[in-house]
């Protein structure tokens, strides 16, 4: 799935841009608080949270959910908006002595689909005074479509 912008100007009125992305995280809600683990759920209808872990600091953690077939990992932590994007720098130098990438990527305004495989990865933000990132990985594109249906952010 592509990026797709519409803007429109009329005099000194901006109506905002619209844009499609994977699972449409663009429409889904923002979290709220900086309290881990009040925010994620611990069931997403068949996914049931199994481990979460804080990271090294309060605004980070690591989380595992789980169902009768697949498990999903789940990093992520928030920032104020003022902080480092890592979403928007450019990607690394590629060795031409490297062997081709077997992994397709799409990219887009605030998230990166990387479909390799072995695993399949979808990094996303949200938010804008307080930016949530998520990266959420699985075992095939099949399973991370699944629990993308259900979880909230």
């Amino acid at each position: 799935m592509k990026t797709f912008f519409t803007c429109i100007f009329i005099l000194n009125f901006f109506i905002p841009c619209t844009q499609t992305t994977p699972y449409n995280v663009h429409k889904k809600p923002i979290p709220s608080g900086t309290n881990w683990s009040k925010i994620l759920p611990n069931k997403s209808e068949k996914y049931t949270l199994v481990s979460f872990k804080r990271g090294y600091d309060i605004s980070s953690f690591s989380a595992e959910y789980v169902n009768t077939a697949s498990r999903i990992k789940l990093t992520g932590y928030y920032r104020s908006s003022g902080e480092i994007n890592l979403m928007n720098l450019p990607p690394p130098p590629v060795d031409s002595n490297e062997p081709p990438n077997p992994c397709k990527e799409e990219t887009g305004d605030g998230y990166q689909l990387t479909v390799c495989p072995d695993f399949t990865a979808f990094s996303y933000d949200k938010g804008s005074s307080r930016v949530y990132h998520f990266s959420v990985t699985a075992q095939s594109r099949q399973e991370l479509d699944r629990f993308m249906k259900t979880f909230p952010y």
